[in-house]
């Protein structure tokens, strides 16, 4: 009995095989899906829907215009910073934009003068991060900056503990408060 059974499902399955094994051609696609398709490629400027344009890297790709940071200077309207001042702080400019990032130490000393210090980080909702005096002189973390693909800036410490990520980050950022002691 055992026998019949595999000899039944060793020559069903040749027989499947050998009608795949002729068929060089992908399979058609259903008229319903290649309609669909055609559809998609019209509403998205001629390409399929998955396909990459020639020029286009990734879906997230970066946006072109970074909007420039409003600074305040001790309760004043400073000077803002924008995205082509930061990326050449120390005088040279990182090789890939997408993954550049700056210390506010850093930019404040060097965009502002050498007593600046970052007080808060306020975003586009009004959400502010305030840094104190003692963060701001700990040399074991670091107030870093960097701009996301949307072109929005985000603020967060590295060496803090990871636990706190959360509570040591912003995102959206658009204006920095300095005050020179």
């Amino acid at each position: 009995m055992r026998t019949w059974l595999a000899l039944g499902m060793a020559l069903f399955l040749a027989a499947c095989t050998k009608d795949q094994a002729v068929s060089k051609e992908p399979p058609k696609e259903a008229p319903k899906q290649e309609a669909l398709k055609e559809e998609t490629a019209r509403e998205h400027g001629g390409e399929s829907a998955g396909e990459k344009t020639d020029g286009e890297k990734d879906e997230r790709a970066q946006v072109t215009e970074i909007k420039p940071l409003e600074v305040t200077v001790d309760q004043k309207p400073g000077a803002t910073w924008s995205f082509e001042q930061l990326t050449h702080l120390g005088g040279k400019k990182p090789e890939d934009l997408n993954k550049a990032s700056w210390s506010l130490r850093d930019a404040a000393k060097e965009l502002v003068g050498p007593k600046a210090r970052v007080v808060a980080v306020k975003n586009a909702e009004d959400e502010r991060m305030e840094i104190s005096k003692a963060e701001w002189l700990d040399e074991k973390k670091t107030p870093m900056m960097r701009a996301n693909r949307q072109g929005q800036y985000k603020v967060s410490w590295t060496g803090a503990n990871p636990m706190e990520a959360a509570a040591t980050e912003l995102r959206n950022v658009r204006s920095i408060e300095i005050v020179t002691d």
